[in-house]
């Protein structure tokens, strides 16, 4: 019951989370970089931060999390680049690359829960780039020297093509797997694969470290 309640948490954060992107657009049309805008950004990182302590620091990650918290993640940076590229002077082809980037890999995902029940673990290249972002995006909104916008949208081109590389290298290493294989992946944990009485539980199967 405490695992459930706690998993359903995490989960409301996640949804939280997309409810706020439209209020972000909202924000950033009406005042720009103004404290509307700040506050709701940090709500968003916020629940993103809770949601993931819910999830991994108890141990509690449901396999709708695992689907739902990076698509919301997904949703709430893509309507924050949207509405700064169209008031705020953000390169509309780090936004292309961003959102082909990120329905590339939602669009693997959800192909990889229906035919194999996997789910590919999000790598450190990506969390680098999401963090990236999140800087590039403040710099938009504060009056920033344009030599370091500069420098933040090379750095986020980069990491987007790095950790797009990174997760078809996964693709790659998990399709060339056992096929009769069942897991669910966590990053930094080698999977075990599922038993037959185990699909369908909430509960994702235990796992052991690499180290």
């Amino acid at each position: 019951m405490i695992w459930s309640v706690r998993a359903i948490v995490a989960n409301l954060l996640s949804v939280l989370r997309v409810l706020l992107a439209p209020l972000v657009l909202w924000s950033l049309h009406r005042e720009g970089g103004g404290h509307t805008t700040m506050l709701l950004l940090i709500v968003g990182g916020a629940t993103d931060m809770l949601d993931g302590y819910a999830a991994r620091r108890l141990d509690q990650v449901s396999r709708m999390g695992r689907i739902l918290d990076p698509l919301a993640d997904k949703i709430f940076l893509a309507s924050v680049c949207s509405g700064l590229t169209a008031w705020h002077g953000f390169p509309l082809w780090l936004l292309v690359m961003q959102i082909v980037r990120d329905t590339s890999i939602l669009a693997i995902g959800a192909m990889l829960l229906r035919t194999r029940q996997q789910v590919i673990g999000a790598n450190l290249l990506g969390k680098a780039s999401t963090a990236t972002m999140g800087v590039t995006i403040v710099c938009f909104l504060l009056p920033t020297p344009e030599t370091m916008r500069i420098v933040l949208i090379t750095a986020c081109a980069l990491l987007l093509i790095l950790s797009a590389g990174r997760y078809l290298q996964q693709l790659v290493e998990l399709l060339r797997s056992d096929p009769s294989s069942t897991y669910l992946s966590r990053p930094g944990l080698t999977p075990r694969p599922v038993q037959p009485d185990e699909i369908g539980h909430s509960r994702p199967p235990a796992m052991g470290r690499t180290d």
